[in-house]
């Protein structure tokens, strides 16, 4: 090859060195004209373009510059200028980009932090709010218990001229006690002319009208009933506690130990055996209320009718001896 550093595609020659061929003369001519341009652009400042074109080997790595191991050819000034300025500017992008990349770095670090302390304030008011449903649970149940309290004070608040006693008129297997507030059943000659069902009963002194409240005390009684009527004249004929449910008797049973019944509907078992009973009459409310002093849970509700007399009733029943005795709450 005549020229190694020449590399022009298309345009390059090797010598035949077998026959040892000259070029032809057009490729002397092209050669003569290279020659030309390059002497030509030694007193002209050449373009980056320019170079790019006639030297293949330059390399901008990084903007730095590979000298052609070939053709032994260095870069003019003007271009070293060029790329000596452009690498100053990328310095300068390179650092403000640094800089921009380290405060959005900051930037997010931040973030992170704010988002930790969110986080944190988020978990504390869930504690704080689960913490006020227990305490508003709590006051709920208080306010439950006082709102109990207060209706058990008001049922309290009778006056002695609504005192409850029992009738002096006596059922011949009944005994009533001189105080007229306890009454228990005795065996007389009469017990076989009546069915096992009947019970002999005894009603209060007086009728009731208003709010009126008596406990009764019937131990450990197999057998009891307690209420009130408004039938008190078919009661007072009959003397025996109605069999059946009958308009106007609000009663509840107590059968064979454990057996409850709310005006002869069907028996069901008690799960506590009340040994004192409250009976709580509310005429202008409309209600009859049962509660179990001891528990103080309701036994049995009555939604009652309106009307101007009604009159406590009170059986022993006839299973055993024992005494119903009646208090009145003050």
């Amino acid at each position: 090859m005549y020229f190694p550093a020449l590399r022009l595609s298309g345009m390059g020659y090797r010598k035949n060195f077998q026959t040892q061929q000259q070029p032809p003369e057009s490729f002397t001519v092209k050669v003569k004209c290279f020659n030309e341009v390059e002497s030509q652009s030694k007193s002209v400042p050449v373009s980056l373009t320019t170079w790019w074109m006639y030297f293949p080997a330059l390399r901008l790595s990084g903007m730095g510059y590979r000298k052609n191991f070939q053709t032994q050819q260095q870069p003019p000034d003007c271009f070293t200028a060029k790329v000596k300025c452009f690498n100053e500017e990328k310095s300068e992008e390179n650092e403000a980009l640094k800089e921009e990349t380290e405060n959005q770095r900051k930037a997010f670090e931040k973030l992170q932090e704010e988002n930790k302390a969110l986080k944190k304030e988020t978990e504390n008011q869930r504690k704080a709010f689960g913490k006020l449903q227990e305490e508003n649970e709590a006051l709920r149940k208080e306010n439950v218990e006082l709102r109990k309290a207060f209706k058990w004070i008001k049922m309290n608040e009778v006056s002695s001229s609504n005192q409850v006693l029992l009738s002096d008129t006596e059922h011949p297997e009944l005994h009533v006690s001189d105080d007229c507030k306890q009454v228990r059943f005795k065996e007389t000659s009469h017990q076989s002319e009546r069915s096992e069902m009947q019970w002999p009963c005894v009603f209060g002194k007086e009728k009731l009208t208003g709010s009126h409240t008596w406990d009764v005390e019937v131990g450990e009684k197999s057998s009891w009933a307690l209420g009130v009527t408004e039938n008190i004249e078919n009661i007072k004929e009959k003397r025996y506690i109605p069999v059946a449910h009958e308009q106007g008797n609000w009663i509840i049973t107590l059968w064979k130990g454990k057996k409850f019944q709310a005006n002869f509907a069907d028996l069901t078992d008690l799960q506590h055996k009340p040994k004192r009973i409250r009976v709580h009459l509310d005429c202008e409310n409309k209600r009859l209320l049962f509660i179990d002093i001891e528990t103080r849970l309701w036994i049995h509700k009555y939604e009652i009718n309106p009307s101007e007399q009604f009159y406590p009733i009170f059986s022993p029943g006839t299973s055993d001896k024992g005494p119903l005795i009646l208090f009145n709450s003050k």
